[in-house]
This record gives structure tokens, sequence and C-alpha cells, in this order.
């Protein structure tokens, strides 16, 4: 039996789902990509590059082994901004207002990642 107004319930609960911000984006937006891992700063290739969802911290290659069964998002550079696929990021949340950018080299959408929600 289903009482009245529960679709309209429902439909109000998944329109705040989809608006709410998940925990690990401000972490996103607020990390600092690229500069060299505090750990590993001594051996090669120990920019910061991916992002741990999980743990909410930008973690080198060096740094992989240890969050290995964590959500992980690659980070890129694309004209001096860090980017991601949008490809990985509509796995995660709703991109439909995200503002893209067509790389060239990729041939594939990418982001910016500041834009990310800025208005909400």
């Amino acid at each position: 039996m289903v009482r009245e107004g529960q679709d309209e319930e429902e439909e109000m609960m998944m329109m705040v789902a989809a608006t709410t911000k998940p925990a690990w984006l401000e972490g996103l937006i607020g990390e600092t990509f690229f500069s060299s891992c505090g750990i590993h700063e001594s051996r090669r290739k120990s920019e910061k590059n991916v992002f741990c969802l999980l743990c909410c911290l930008s973690v080198c290659p060096h740094c992989l082994p240890s969050h290995r069964s964590h959500p992980l998002l690659q980070v890129r550079r694309y004209v001096y901004h860090d980017v991601v696929r949008l490809s990985d990021l509509e796995k995660l949340i709703d991109c439909s207002y995200v503002q893209v950018i067509t790389s060239l080299t990729e041939l594939s959408i990418l982001f910016i990642i500041v834009e990310i929600f800025v208005t909400n």
C-alpha cells in the first residue's frame, strides 16, 4: 500500500541527494596537486597527482600501495589548471552543470576542478 505523498517525498529526497556535495569534494577543490610528496620527495616522479576519495588527500604514485583499496581520482595538468576526466567524475557525481573543456591531445573531455559546485 502506497501512502499519499510518498512519491513526492521520494522525489524530494532524490533532488536533495543530487544537490548535496559529497564529503570528499571540498578536499578535492582545496587540495594542492603536482607538488612534491613530503614522504617520497627524494624519489623520481613523486608529484602528487592522485586524489584519494576516502582519505581526502593528494598522493604520489609511490603512495598508491597504501591506498590500493580506496577509490582514487587521477588529476592531470591542462593549460596550468588541475583537471580530471569528466568520464571519471561522472561515475561519482552528477556533472550535468559542470563546465567542460576538450583537450586536443587526449581527445577526452576534462573539467577544471575549481569550477566544481562553486555556486552551491
